[in-house]
């Protein structure tokens, strides 16, 4: 569809629309004419009217058939490049962009947020808010970094630069830009939006890297790791196809397996832009969820306790995930760390558990209706099966071998209510249990004294 001129403020008697072939925001008006006919050429500003759409004729009057050079006084705005208004790109000159992110900057450097429209310099100064997420220590900092705003009308940028002088270096910011920011004709951003930046890292302190979504998976750098500043990208996606290979190799061999509940890969270079590898151990660290504080990761399926969390390597030459040794378990902090001395993939693993060498089922005797409860158990509390592997099964048989009940494990412990498949309550007796998880099996017997 061409972009048009539409006229605002009509002078003269006829209405004009211009197509014009090159679009910019303002309002301007109509310098001159020349031709017959309304086929002529038009200017306006700095712009060239290609042609017009209606009455033939502009001039003061209306009618007629002007020519020459003449003042119309039509008021006219050239709508915006796009309805769409939107970032285009998010760069800076001495950083390297990985996954919308502007990784290991100058200090002194420059950020610039190039728009598909032009913009309003006062509400852009207001859309714009910087903040600095963590420092180079690995501290949580969220606080506001003091940047001068400056507006690009022509082409579309919004260009922030420290008013200190510089950023914070080796720590982690991100840029917010609000849908208060609008266009020269009052287009607003359709939401708000943060991108992120880091600067360069100094090599004669301790640095920390983390990725923008998750800042509790990172990786911790001992000063002098490396014998100049340098840039450390750090990526939680496991998107890339060397890692998509060993997820798919993982599944086929592992068996029970999932693909990693999460990933950190690492890239340090150079400020030409060389990979690099640190000199010293490094430290990794992952975090995981357990919001009941049971011992069982949340979100792993079959349940893995937390404690059968483990860190692997990606062997990238033969996509595949080595298991690695001596990795740290926190579980007050809900943490796993694992020291490394060459920067590659990592992986946090929740391989499930088919241990079943301490399963035990209680109380045995199981008396109801004994009176004492804290001993014999209750209705209320029932029979219940203990330090459970990850998945598998629960068989009941009856003391002639045939099967009463069958129930799939939820650990770490469960319960069962002395029904049998049927859903009745069992008469009592003695009773065999069989627990079964991969190719492990235990046994055990039951008393039930109604």
């Amino acid at each position: 569809m061409p972009k048009v001129l539409l006229p605002a403020v009509v002078l003269a008697a006829a209405m004009v629309i211009f197509s014009v072939s090159v679009c910019r925001a303002q309002w301007d008006s109509v310098r001159s004419f020349i031709g017959s006919g309304g086929t002529g050429g038009y200017s306006v500003s700095s712009f060239t009217v290609s042609q017009t759409v209606g009455e033939s004729i502009a001039g003061i009057s209306g009618g007629g058939n002007p020519s020459g050079s003449v003042l119309s006084g039509y008021l006219s705005q050239i709508p915006s490049n796009t309805l769409n208004f939107s970032l285009l790109r998010f760069e800076s000159t001495a950083a390297v962009s990985s996954e919308g992110t502007l990784w290991g900057m100058e200090p002194a450097g420059s950020v610039k947020l190039y728009f598909s429209n032009e913009l309003s310099s006062s509400a852009a100064a207001a859309g714009v808010i910087v903040t600095e997420l963590m420092d180079h220590s690995g501290n949580e900092t969220r606080s506001t970094a003091a940047a001068s705003v400056s507006v690009g009308q022509q082409n579309g940028f919004v260009a922030l630069t420290p008013v200190s002088g510089a950023w914070a270096g080796g720590s982690l910011f991100a840029v917010y830009y609000s849908s208060a920011m609008v266009d020269l004709n009052g287009l607003p951003l359709a939401a708000g939006t943060t991108h992120y930046f880091t600067t360069i890292m100094n090599h004669l302190q301790d640095n920390v890297a983390a990725t923008p979504g998750e800042l509790g998976v990172r990786v911790s750098v001992p000063a002098g790791a490396y014998s100049s500043d340098f840039m450390l990208m750090v990526s939680t996606a496991q998107s890339a196809p060397a890692i998509t290979v060993a997820n798919a190799k993982l599944a086929s061999s592992q068996g029970n397996i999932p693909q990693p509940l999460k990933v950190l890969s690492l890239n340090a270079r150079d400020d030409a832009g060389k990979p690099l590898q640190p000199g010293t151990p490094c430290i990794l660290t992952f975090t995981y969820r357990d919001e009941n504080g049971d011992g069982v990761v949340d979100g792993t399926f079959p349940p893995v306790k937390s404690e059968r969390l483990t860190v692997w390597r990606l062997d990238d030459t033969g996509k595949t995930w080595v298991k690695q040794t001596g990795a740290r378990f926190d579980a007050s902090a809900k943490k796993v760390s694992l020291s490394v001395e060459h920067f590659s993939s990592y992986a946090l693993l929740a391989v499930p558990d088919t241990d079943v060498s301490l399963t035990h089922a209680y109380p045995v005797p199981f008396r109801p209706n004994a009176g004492d409860p804290a001993k014999f158990g209750s209705w209320t509390d029932l029979i219940t099966f203990t330090q459970l592997p990850s998945y598998g099964k629960i068989r009941i048989y009856g003391i002639t071998g045939e099967l009463v009940r069958e129930l799939d494990i939820i650990p770490p412990s469960m319960k069962w209510d002395l029904k049998n498949s049927g859903g009745e309550i069992v008469a009592s007796g003695v009773y065999i249990w069989k627990v079964s998880s991969g190719g492990n099996s235990r046994t055990g017997k039951l008393i039930v004294i109604k």
